[in-house]
């Protein structure tokens, strides 16, 4: 068995001394209460204390995933932008290219036109002409494949009666 708060008096024991020592064992008595009810509320607020920390490390777990979702979108939609503004200039580059090699094609099958009409019935310059005509041709296509790109028109063949077209 173990002795708790203990005094010890000697004798001859007067009145005096017995009643302060119970006097200091009541007041050391009465400590120790307030100090376990007060170790005991500070544990209490430390589990709370606990509760609170963990619940907003949880909040701003939360909130940092959810930030970093925004970031990666917003990385997406910057890669997109500059993949969109990419293929725009290319665009604009193949547009400028397109008029410049059409505007040499014209000058190329205007001079063929004029020669097919100078030349005699000669079949081999004939056949060389209509070749040369023929890749001009192909050019001019390709050409206008380019420049609709670059205009972002959608390609679609349709037969057209030329007639239709012309009034006079």
């Amino acid at each position: 068995m173990r002795l708790r708060n203990v005094g010890f008096l000697e004798r001859p024991l007067q009145a005096l001394t017995l009643q302060a020592t119970a006097l200091s064992a009541e007041r050391a008595r009465r400590r120790q209460y307030e100090i376990r009810a007060y170790l005991e509320a500070q544990r209490g607020v430390a589990v709370e204390l606990e509760r609170l920390v963990s619940e907003r490390t949880a909040e701003l777990k939360r909130a940092n995933s959810k930030l970093r979702e925004e970031i990666a979108g917003r990385e997406r939609a910057q890669a997109a932008l500059i993949q969109a503004q990419n293929i725009e200039a290319l665009g604009q580059l193949v547009g400028g290219v397109a008029h410049d090699f059409n505007n040499l094609l014209t000058a190329v099958i205007g001079n063929l036109d004029l020669l097919s009409k100078k030349l005699g019935e000669d079949a081999r310059l004939q056949r060389l002409l209509n070749g040369a005509m023929e890749g001009a041709r192909r050019g001019a296509t390709l050409t206008q494949r380019l420049l609709a790109f670059a205009r972002k028109q959608e390609l679609k063949a349709q037969v057209t009666d030329v007639r239709s077209l012309w009034r006079i």
